[in-house]
């Protein structure tokens, strides 16, 4: 109910930390770091991972930048800390990118989430290596076979 509810913090207070928030200094190497994760989301960029590419209708905007570094100037200052750093775009990296990638048909078909697509994209922007692949099933090797071009045709002749 809404009796129930206590206010917390006013408009006031809420405006105060949000402008303390954007003063938090973002180092130069941080701002790089958000920028090329945000780029390489891009399908048509050169700079977005082949096994991303394929999964991509459409990437985050520059906004997406913007939002990466006060997210993370947030975290920096909830963790007692005076700058924002990598750990912390990494942290925030998943509930700001979610809903500024849109997955292709392709992607909903084989069940990639975009929260998969962030985790691939912040692996390739850490250098991060790719977990260990499962052993290849049957209904893998099939769907495999019928990606290729003219396998339908081949299968039903």
């Amino acid at each position: 109910r809404a009796d129930d509810l206590k206010v917390l913090l006013s408009r006031e207070d809420i405006l105060s930390l949000l402008d303390i928030v954007r003063r938090v200094p973002a180092p130069e190497d941080v701002i790089h770091f958000a920028t090329s994760i945000v780029r390489s989301s891009r399908p048509k960029s050169g700079a977005c991972p082949a096994d991303v590419k394929e999964y991509l209708h459409w990437g985050a905007s520059p906004r997406g930048v913007q939002c990466l570094i006060v997210a993370g100037k947030a975290r920096a200052m909830l963790h007692g800390r005076h700058a924002v750093a990598r750990e912390d775009i990494l942290a925030v990296a998943k509930p700001v990118l979610r809903h500024r990638i849109i997955p292709n048909y392709h992607a909903e078909a084989e069940g990639k989430t975009t929260d998969w697509i962030v985790d691939r994209l912040l692996r390739h922007a850490t250098g991060e290596p790719e977990p260990q692949a499962r052993k290849q099933t049957f209904w893998d090797k099939v769907r495999a076979t019928f990606r290729k071009p003219n396998a339908v045709a081949a299968a039903t002749a």
